[in-house]
C-alpha cells in the first residue's frame, strides 16, 4: 500500500509540472504556438507512466531561476512521458482501441481531458450488471457488465467504477438471459452512496417496451429515493428496433435514457433486429426510440480490453454514464435534473431516419463547459491574491496548484485560476 501512495505521489508530481510548464508556455509564447504545446503535454499527463523519477520540487527557487528550469523539465519530460500520436492513455491497463478511439473524440471527450483538465475524479459511478460468472446460468456465460465497466473507465478515467454483480439466468419465453436482483442493486447503492461520492448508476439493461413515459411501480419507485439523493440514473433505451417505444426503467421519468447513434460511416452493421450502412450521427437501426428519448450516443461498434465487439444502447449509456461523472467533476452541485437539461441542450443534432426527427447526441466539452459556468463560487478568486496585486502570481499558482493535488481545490476553481494566471487577467472583487 505504501508503495502504491508513493507511485500516485510522484504520478501527481510530474502531472503538476506539466501544467504549470505548459500554461507558462502560453502566458509566454503567444496564443498560437503556445497552446499546440499545451496540448501535445496534456496528453502526456494523462500518460501514468509508472516508475519515472519525478521532477523536483520549484516552489523553493527563486522566481527568476522558475521559468528555466520548467523549460528544461517540459523537454525532459516530453521525451518520457509524451505517447504516441496514433494512441491515447486513459488509465493504468486501460487503451483506447480503433473503434472507441472514433466515439469518444466525436463526442469531445478528449478536449474535456486536455483542455479543461477534468477527468472524473472525486465521483463514483455504480454499474449495476453481471460482472462474475459466480451467479450466473451456464448459458449466460459473456459477462455483460465487464465491457460497460470498461467504457465508463475510458471516459472517465479518474472517476471511481463500483460494480454490483447481478445474477442472470436462462429465460425460454424470452429466448435469452434475463436479471433478477436489479432492486437488490439500487438498494446497496442508495446505502454505500455517502461513503463512497455514488453520484451515478448505470443501468444497461431493460424490460417491457412502453410508448410513453412509465409510472414508478414496486421496485422502481427506489428510482426517486435515487434521484432525491443526488444520484444520476442512466438506463439503456434497448435494441429492439422500436420507433416508438423504450425499455423500461429508461421510460421512468427519474430516469435519463440513452439511444445508440454510428460513430462513422460507411460501415455495413448487422444485429439481431436489422441491418444497413452506417452514418455517424444516426440513430442506429436497432435502437429504441420514442418522442420522450433524452440523449444519445455512439453505440456501434465499441471495443473495450474484455469485448472487442460490443454495442448496442448498452454501450451507449455508459457513455454517458462517463460524461456525466466529468459533469459532476466539474460541478458536484448539479442536481439530476439540472445534468439532463444541460446534457440535451448542449448535444449536437443525430438524425433518426425512421421518424425524420432529431435527437441530441451528447457533447462531453459543451456539457462540462456548461457544468464548469453554473459552479457556484465557493472559492472568491481574491482569497488566493497573497499580495493583493489583483492578479495570480507565479507564486500564488504555485501554492493553488499544491491545494489541488492535495484534493483540497475542485478542478473548476483550478482551472479558472490557471486561466486568471495564464492570461494576467484582473481577479474579481
Amino acid at each position: 500500500m505504501t508503495g502504491l501512495i508513493w507511485t500516485d505521489i510522484i504520478i501527481w508530481q510530474v502531472r503538476l509540472t506539466f501544467i504549470f510548464a505548459s500554461l507558462w508556455l502560453a502566458k509566454t509564447h503567444g496564443p498560437g504556438e503556445a497552446w499546440a504545446e499545451v496540448a501535445e503535454l496534456a496528453d502526456a499527463r494523462d500518460s501514468k507512466s509508472r516508475g519515472a523519477h519525478p521532477p523536483c520540487g520549484f516552489d523553493s527557487l527563486p522566481r527568476h531561476h522558475m521559468r528555466s528550469l520548467l523549460w528544461c523539465l517540459t523537454l525532459l519530460c516530453s521525451v518520457t512521458f509524451i505517447v504516441p500520436a496514433n494512441a491515447q492513455s486513459l488509465s493504468e491497463n486501460y487503451q483506447l482501441r480503433p473503434q472507441l478511439r472514433e466515439s469518444l473524440p466525436l463526442i469531445s471527450v478528449d478536449r474535456v481531458w486536455t483542455e479543461l483538465g477534468i477527468t472524473g475524479r472525486g465521483v463514483s459511478v455504480v454499474v449495476i450488471d453481471d460482472v462474475s460468472a459466480d451467479n450466473n446460468d451456464q448459458r449466460c456465460s459473456q459477462l455483460h457488465g465487464l465491457p460497460v465497466s470498461e467504457i465508463v473507465r475510458a471516459v472517465a478515467p479518474d472517476a471511481g467504477v463500483l460494480t454490483y454483480d447481478l445474477a442472470s439466468h436462462w429465460d425460454e419465453r424470452q429466448g435469452g438471459c434475463v436479471f433478477t436482483n436489479v432492486d437488490d442493486g439500487l438498494q446497496w447503492t442508495l446505502r454505500v452512496a455517502s461513503q463512497q461520492n455514488v453520484r451515478v448508476v448505470n443501468l444497461s439493461l431493460g424490460g417491457d417496451l412502453l410508448p410513453e413515459p412509465c409510472p414508478g411501480a414496486g421496485g422502481l419507485n427506489i428510482m426517486q429515493k435515487l434521484v432525491h439523493a443526488g444520484i444520476v440514473v442512466v438506463a439503456a433505451a434497448g435494441n429492439d428496433g422500436s420507433p416508438s417505444t423504450i425499455t423500461a426503467p429508461a421510460c421512468l421519468p427519474e430516469v435519463i435514457s440513452v439511444g445508440a447513434t454510428y460513430d462513422t460511416s460507411g460501415q455495413t452493421i448487422h444485429s439481431e433486429t436489422c441491418s444497413e450502412v452506417s452514418h455517424t450521427d444516426w440513430l442506429t437501426c436497432y435502437s429504441n426510440r420514442a418522442p420522450f428519448l433524452d440523449v444519445v450516443a455512439p453505440g456501434t461498434t465499441i471495443s473495450t480490453p474484455s469485448e472487442p465487439r460490443f454495442g448496442g444502447t448498452s454501450a451507449a449509456t455508459p457513455i454517458v454514464a462517463g460524461v456525466i461523472a466529468l459533469m459532476l467533476s466539474a460541478n458536484h452541485t448539479l442536481t439530476p435534473e439540472e445534468v439532463r437539461m444541460i446534457l440535451k441542450e448542449t448535444g449536437d443534432p443525430a438524425y433518426d431516419p425512421q421518424n425524420d426527427r432529431y435527437f441530441p447526441r451528447v457533447n462531453a466539452y459543451r456539457a462540462v463547459q456548461a457544468a464548469l459556468r453554473s459552479a457556484p463560487s465557493e472559492f472568491p478568486e481574491e482569497i488566493f491574491d497573497a499580495n493583493g496585486n489583483g492578479h495570480i502570481d507565479d507564486a500564488e499558482i504555485v501554492s493553488a496548484l499544491d491545494s489541488w493535488a492535495r484534493q483540497e481545490l475542485p478542478d473548476a476553481v483550478m482551472v479558472r485560476l490557471l486561466d486568471l494566471w495564464a492570461t494576467n487577467a484582473p481577479l474579481k472583487r
